[in-house]
């Protein structure tokens, strides 16, 4: 009995993960969580960067622009366009600008 009961919380357990994992909530809440963990961990790995004496005026590094690697990953989600078909279709990717460019 409690054997049968553990397996039917496992596979309903299971089934509640798909459904969310397939839902428009986690569709919308993913790329939130995902660049708040990103940005905090890319701060975390800058701030022992500085730490340990890798200054600007040293050692430049445009790539540890968190700034504007996040604004130019948010207008690439904005530029997904709707085919006629209906199905999304993504822009070709490409390099992001380099903040001395900008």
């Amino acid at each position: 009995e409690v054997k049968k009961l553990k397996e039917e919380v496992k596979t309903s357990w299971q089934l509640e993960k798909d459904k969310f994992l397939n839902s428009e909530d986690f569709e919308t809440l993913f790329p939130v969580k995902a660049s708040i963990f990103f940005e905090h961990g890319f701060n975390s790995c800058l701030a022992q960067f500085r730490a340990n004496s890798y200054s600007k005026a040293e050692h430049p590094a445009p790539f540890l622009d968190v700034v504007h690697v996040l604004e130019y990953m948010h207008e690439e989600c904005e530029v997904v366009d709707k085919d006629p078909s209906g199905a999304k279709a993504s822009p070709q990717p490409e390099d992001p600008p380099s903040p001395s460019s900008t």
